[in-house]
């Protein structure tokens, strides 16, 4: 937007930079005499290097870049709207989804859409009620901070792993109140949030998924992953230590996932990988999904030892074979493809028959069966250090 002054002459501006791919590219604007003019380009500039104004008779004249309606397009599905500072792109059809893929590196994008009348929670309850077996979730329409706060929240009452996917600007900056920062907060164990701005549209968070569960409980984690179909991701040293932190202080983060290009010390061919496998409370994902899978294994254990036999006594033999059935468990896991549990360190104890109350009893309730173990981990960081002598 050229402004209305007498020191603008008849002149041309050179706008110069690259377009999505990287590619040099330029356009020439005409200015009229006196400017009091709008000027709209024909090239998409992934981003801009030099603004060339040829000598002018006086130093009045002003002009804005950037700000309007980013784009017109019959065909397109959408509308947009000119908000000054920003602007609003909208579906014309309630419902229809769309995605914005590649955007130029100075777009600052967000999710605006706001949570529907049937709200996501009644319609995940519904869809659990009609069909209970699935364990991991994603929402692949529902990508703004109130939807993915809404799933997140549903989720921590269930049993299952919830993966969003956020392509907002935000949750890259220092910002407290993106939906990274929001879900941290709330210490949601159960939601595992992808960040991608690269990817909308591509399903990033289907990927990783897609990519992590064909894995048994315990076998895989969900970094260090390779996924084809995915862009990596251009972020900065500083962005990555806000969305995943350091080597030594993960949890000092967003918590995020990425899908980013690592370049090993003394090479100049990258390799893409998912990193950051922390859940949004903390915890590694992999751990969440092998305790799910421990616990689902002793109900199972317990189940089929009950209907295995005609009675099961209500003593000291009884209770022991409680017990033998959650160790089998535990020790299950803790051996490959699992790998969960340390074998060293599984402790079981059963109370014993003399010390349940009267009342457990004649209910024929028993509780006593306790267990402890550490987990295995896994190494995700590491420095090797050496040394050479003559």
């Amino acid at each position: 937007a050229i402004s209305a002054n007498a020191d603008w002459d008849a002149t041309t501006i050179v706008v110069a930079g690259r377009d999505r791919f990287g590619r040099e590219i330029s356009e020439t604007f005409n200015v009229p005499d006196g400017g009091d003019t709008t000027l709209t380009g024909t090239k998409v500039f992934a981003s801009i290097t030099t603004v060339t104004i040829a000598a002018q008779s006086g130093a009045a004249g002003t002009f804005t870049m950037g700000v309007g309606t980013t784009f017109a397009n019959a065909a397109l599905d959408v509308t947009a709207t000119d908000g000054a500072t920003y602007v609003d792109v909208a579906a014309d059809t309630a419902g229809d989804w769309f995605a914005f893929q590649d955007p130029t590196s100075n777009l600052a994008l967000e999710d605006r859409t706001a949570e529907p009348a049937t709200t996501l929670a009644t319609d995940l309850a519904a869809i659990r009620a009609a069909d209970a077996d699935w364990y991991h979730l994603i929402v692949s329409d529902a990508q703004s901070k109130v939807q993915i706060e809404a799933a997140a929240a549903w989720m921590e009452t269930q049993v299952g792993m919830y993966f969003p996917h956020s392509f907002d600007a935000a949750p890259a900056t220092s910002a407290e109140d993106d939906v990274l920062s929001s879900l941290e907060g709330f210490s949601y164990l159960r939601t595992k949030a992808i960040y991608s701005k690269r990817n909308a549209g591509r399903g990033p968070a289907g990927a990783a998924v897609g990519m992590w569960a064909p894995y048994d409980p315990g076998e895989a984690d969900i970094e260090f992953k390779s996924i084809a179909g995915l862009q990596p991701d251009s972020l900065s040293d500083t962005e990555v230590l806000r969305l995943v932190g350091s080597q030594q202080s993960p949890a000092a983060s967003k918590r995020a996932l990425i899908y980013a290009e690592v370049l090993p010390t003394g090479t100049n061919v990258g390799t893409p990988i998912t990193y950051g496998g922390l859940t949004s409370g903390g915890e590694w994902a992999d751990i969440i999904v092998g305790l799910d899978f421990l616990n689902s294994l002793i109900q199972e254990r317990a189940f089929n030892l009950r209907i295995s036999q005609a009675r099961l006594p209500f003593t000291a033999a009884g209770i022991e074979s409680l017990r033998l059935a959650v160790l089998g468990a535990l020790r299950f896991v803790a051996a490959a493809p699992y790998n969960l549990l340390a074998p060293d360190s599984i402790v079981v104890t059963a109370t014993a028959v003399s010390d349940v109350s009267d009342a457990d009893k004649q209910a024929r309730y028993f509780d006593g069966v306790q267990w402890g173990a550490n987990v295995q981990g896994a190494i995700r960081a590491l420095r090797v250090r050496g040394s050479v002598s003559p």
